[in-house]
Parts: C-alpha cells; sequence; structure tokens
C-alpha cells in the first residue's frame, strides 16, 4: 500500500498531484480551516478539508510504499483485512509460485496471496517524488 504526502508550511499532510502540477492537500484537522483550507463536503471523505497549491510552496513531495518479505521474497501489500493481507509477488516463475502456495496469478509472473501480518516482514520505503 502506500500513500501519497507533501510538507507544506511545516506540516505534513496527504497529497496529490494534479494535471497541471499543483497539488492538492488533505487534511483531518478542521483547524486548517482556519489556515485556508476549504471545508470538505463529501461526507463519504475521511478528509474534513483540503487545499490547491502550486507545487514551488511544497517543500517535500514523497510517496510511502510499505513492502513485505515474504519467505525471502519482496513484494506489496494490496490489502489488509484484520490481522491478514494480501500480498502480491511479481517475477515469479511458475514452480516458485507452487512452492510459495500462491493463491492466484493476476498476470504472468505476477502472483497474490493471503497471510498473516506475523508471516511476513513489513518495511516502509519513502521515495522523494
Amino acid at each position: 500500500m502506500s500513500e501519497r504526502c507533501a510538507t507544506y508550511k511545516g506540516k505534513t499532510y496527504s497529497a496529490s498531484l494534479r494535471i497541471d502540477g499543483s497539488v492538492l492537500l488533505r487534511s483531518t484537522n478542521e483547524i486548517d480551516i482556519r489556515n485556508g483550507f476549504q471545508p470538505n463536503n463529501n461526507k463519504d471523505s475521511q478528509y474534513t478539508c483540503f487545499k490547491i497549491v502550486p507545487r514551488n510552496d511544497i517543500s517535500e513531495l514523497y510517496e510511502i510504499v510499505d513492502k513485505i518479505e515474504y519467505i525471502g521474497y519482496v513484494g506489496d501489500i494490496l490489502e489488509e483485512q484484520g490481522d491478514k493481507i494480501l500480498i502480491e509477488i511479481d517475477n515469479l516463475l511458475d514452480d516458485e509460485a507452487q512452492t510459495l502456495k500462491m493463491d492466484y496469478a493476476t498476470d504472468k509472473g505476477i502472483y497474490v496471496k493471503w497471510v498473516n501480518k506475523s508471516d511476513v516482514k513489513i518495511s516502509t520505503e519513502k521515495t522523494e517524488l
């Protein structure tokens, strides 16, 4: 799983890059409305407010990606449900996938499997955008 974040005026926000190069900042803190954020009227959203700012107003823009290691193979987390996670491992040969007892292939060499969180080592990678 991954999340894009931006640092704006010393605070970190959930963020999205927009097609015009600006950055959409999202906040769960209503206090940010007093700091120029717009209220979010989408009741299904977890975010209370948002603000669109020019890219050069952002001091840092990055993506945080959780990676897993499962029996010596590195992969990604696709979904979480309680103490189980759906992992994806790519570049597997068919016999490797069978040895790992992967659930199914999503594409050639890409396999997924539901595992207990305790069966994997999770690490976080931060990539500048």
